[in-house]
């Protein structure tokens, strides 16, 4: 085998290491009490809280249902293959994006895929984002 076949072979070998490393499992990262201020630092109501949530989950792709406690259930299909489910819950003050289920994501034991909490610090921002509209 030539220098040039083994140094080819190398790196494959690294490369193929380096993408299974980057998609190791991740702790969970759940947000919780998050504060609901607009952005002029007044106070909102529930129902603002509960609207901007669904309107920021709908803009970025996720559908939403509410559970039997009033809590909005968050679900996100990526490419057909990924989906995650986050409970929502929420008052005047604070909101809480906490893990519900997921597939596809190698979840176990409270790690799970290094994308999943990408996706939800997304989520988490265009909440943010549509707080401070109000």
């Amino acid at each position: 085998m030539s220098i040039k076949a083994l140094i080819a072979i190398f790196v494959s070998v690294i490369m193929l290491a380096s993408a299974v490393h980057a998609r190791s499992s991740v702790p969970i990262i759940n947000h919780e009490n998050l504060p609901t201020l607009s952005a002029v630092g007044k106070a909102v109501s529930s129902e603002q809280v509960k609207k901007a949530i669904v309107m920021a989950a709908t803009a970025k792709g996720w559908t939403t249902t509410l559970d039997q406690n009033g809590a909005i259930i968050a679900t996100l299909i990526v490419r057909n293959k990924h989906t995650i489910i986050v409970t929502i819950s929420y008052a005047e003050d604070k909101f809480s994006v906490l893990y519900r289920d997921s597939s596809n994501m190698n979840y176990n034991n409270g790690v799970i895929h290094p994308h999943y909490n990408s996706w939800v610090q997304t989520l988490v921002t265009a909440i943010r984002s549509e707080l401070g509209r109000v």
